[in-house]
Order: C-alpha cells, then sequence, then structure tokens
C-alpha cells in the first residue's frame, strides 16, 4: 500500500503530461494551418491596389486577421471548447513577420496537487510577409480562336475570362497609367491584333468580336507578342507616363493541339526568347489534350505560371490570378 500511492500519482503525472503534450500539438497544428489559410487567401486576393506602403501593411493586417479568425474558430472546437483562452495576431512591418500566438490552459489531475490548479501555456506560429507593390505592366495577350473553341461555349468563358482580368486591371490602373495591354487572336495563322496601347477598352473591344474559326498554328502570333511586348518602345511609354519599374509579360491561351507538329518546336523557340529577354510567360490550358498541355508546360515561366481550366469558372480564375500576379506580388515564407 506504501508504494501504490507514489505509483498512482507518478501515472497520473505521466497521464497529465502525455494530455498537456497532445493538447499543444493539436494547438499548434490548427495555429500554424490557420495562419498559412489566411497567407493564402491574401495572396490568393492579390492585395496590390494601394501604392503607399503603410497602407498595403495595413490591408494585409487586416485581411490576414479576418482569414486566420474563421479558419482557426472553424478547425479548433475541440480546442476551444475546453482549454482556449485568448490568442492574439501581431504584425512587424520592421521584419514583415505576421505571428499568431494561442493561449491556452489545462485543468490537471496530478499536477494541481503537485504545483497549481491550472496550467497555461502558449503556442504560436510565423508566417513572412513580402510586400512587392504593383509597378507598372505590359501585357500581350495570345488568344486561340480555332474551330475548337465554337464548342462548349468555350469562346465565351475566354471572353468572359479577358473581361474579368481587364476589370481588375480597370481598378488597380483607373486612369490609365500604369498598364498597357495587346492582344494576338491565332487559328491557321495569327489573324486580327491589337498592338500595345494604353487604351485597355480597344482590347477588351477587340476580344468581344472574336469568332471561333480555323486551324491552330500558334508560332507567328506568340512571336508578334514577344517582339512588341519586350520593344524599348514599352519602356520609353512606361518612362513618359510613370516612371516605374517596368514588369513584361506574355499569356499564351490555347484550347488544343497545332496542326503542324514543327509549330510546337518553334512556339517553343520564342517562348525561350521571350523568357530570355526577362519576359513572364504564363500559359493557360482551356480543356486542351496532352500535346497542347505540354507546349503550355514547356513555354511558361514555371510551373506557377502554368494554369489548367476545365470550365468557364477556372477560367476566368486562372486569368484574374494571372493579372494579379504580373501586377505585383504578395510573397510568403514560413
Amino acid at each position: 500500500m506504501g508504494t501504490l500511492i507514489p505509483t498512482m500519482m507518478c501515472i497520473g503525472f505521466v497521464v497529465d503530461s502525455v494530455s498537456m503534450m497532445n493538447l499543444k500539438n493539436r494547438a499548434e497544428n490548427v495555429t500554424d494551418s490557420a495562419l498559412m489559410a489566411a497567407a493564402a487567401t491574401v495572396r490568393e486576393n492579390g492585395t496590390l491596389t494601394e501604392t503607399d506602403e503603410k497602407t498595403l501593411e495595413k490591408e494585409v493586417d487586416r485581411q490576414m486577421r479576418d482569414v486566420f479568425k474563421v479558419y482557426f474558430e472553424a478547425n479548433s472546437t475541440e480546442v476551444m471548447d475546453r482549454n482556449f483562452e485568448s490568442y492574439n495576431l501581431s504584425y512587424d512591418p520592421e521584419t514583415n513577420d505576421f505571428t499568431a500566438k494561442v493561449n491556452l490552459y489545462y485543468k490537471p489531475h496530478v499536477y494541481k496537487r503537485l504545483y497549481e490548479d491550472t496550467v497555461r501555456f502558449s503556442v504560436q506560429a510565423t508566417v513572412n510577409v513580402q510586400l512587392e507593390q504593383q509597378g507598372a505592366l505590359s501585357m500581350g495577350l495570345v488568344l486561340d480562336k480555332s474551330g475548337s473553341m465554337g464548342s462548349n461555349g468555350r469562346m465565351t468563358a475566354l471572353k468572359q475570362a479577358v473581361a474579368s482580368m481587364a476589370a481588375d486591371f480597370d481598378k488597380s490602373d483607373p486612369k490609365n497609367e500604369l498598364i498597357r495591354l495587346g492582344a494576338w487572336s491565332y487559328d491557321s495563322t495569327m489573324r486580327d491584333s491589337v498592338d500595345m496601347t494604353w487604351d485597355r477598352s480597344e482590347v477588351s473591344g477587340f476580344v468581344k468580336s472574336l469568332k471561333p474559326g480555323g486551324g491552330t498554328s500558334s508560332t507567328k502570333a506568340f512571336q508578334t507578342a514577344w517582339q512588341q511586348v519586350r520593344h524599348p518602345r514599352e519602356e520609353k511609354e512606361h518612362e513618359k507616363m510613370n516612371g516605374l519599374t517596368l514588369r513584361r509579360a506574355v499569356v499564351f491561351m490555347t484550347d488544343g493541339d497545332n496542326n503542324d507538329y514543327k509549330d510546337d518546336d518553334r512556339t517553343i523557340k520564342f517562348c525561350d526568347k521571350a523568357k530570355d529577354d526577362g519576359l513572364e510567360v504564363y500559359t493557360v490550358a482551356f480543356q486542351a489534350p496532352a500535346r497542347g498541355k505540354n507546349l503550355l508546360k514547356a513555354c511558361a515561366s514555371g510551373a506557377d505560371h502554368y494554369y489548367e481550366a476545365t470550365n468557364a469558372a477556372s477560367l476566368i480564375t486562372a486569368f484574374r490570378k494571372i493579372g494579379r500576379d504580373a501586377m505585383g506580388k504578395i510573397l510568403f515564407s514560413h
């Protein structure tokens, strides 16, 4: 009997220790996941329309807090019901660190006899936020108008996707002083186009007028877009209008395969030239077959610049993400 009580206390001590460790691990996982969910949401939202750095930081801070709260409360029911005390979110503009600290308590079975009735502790997670403000942008759109774009509402979806991107541009650049746009359509050869312009409504109107028809040959359209976006004229135009650092990008979209296999190699050659010139090449496969996807993957500046769309909604999302990414970025490291 003399050894039973110490033995039971040791067992209870172990039970309390394991319970607190499990609680801490669960809380760490939920806190970390909530913080990363907030970071991912802010990055996808592309909160980059503010030109003032402090205003931008405040907006990122607000969004991070909003999303963290929703995600944390939705995924930490067990922790919050029995062990949650409070949480605090802090943003340090000097280091660009965003930290979530969650305070918890645990009522032990044995500890309270040895130490205290309630044990309090906290867990925290941190992400680093790198804000890159919106600069100047010259972007060329290379758009497939071949006959297959007439099926399954593809052309209508493309028009909606470009319109959504253009609407985002208009919000970010209401005075048409930051973003120049051009568009080149193609089927069996390059067809109608709009050269690089400050008047983005001209490009929007052009895309609305596209009608599907013909085969598929992407080379000339991509080559021309690359040549116009890389032209020294773009730098001069932006120097006169805004004096900001210029980003250059091409968006290349198709729903099919080039009729001539040689067009794949030729197009990739110009994609490589564009990337060598510092252009960011974004590609979008819209219900495209394997060969078309492989072409677009080879052309893209990286895996994060390649998009696959299976319906109108995902095509619109792809174009909006591309537009936001090209305008400016919010980067997170964990």
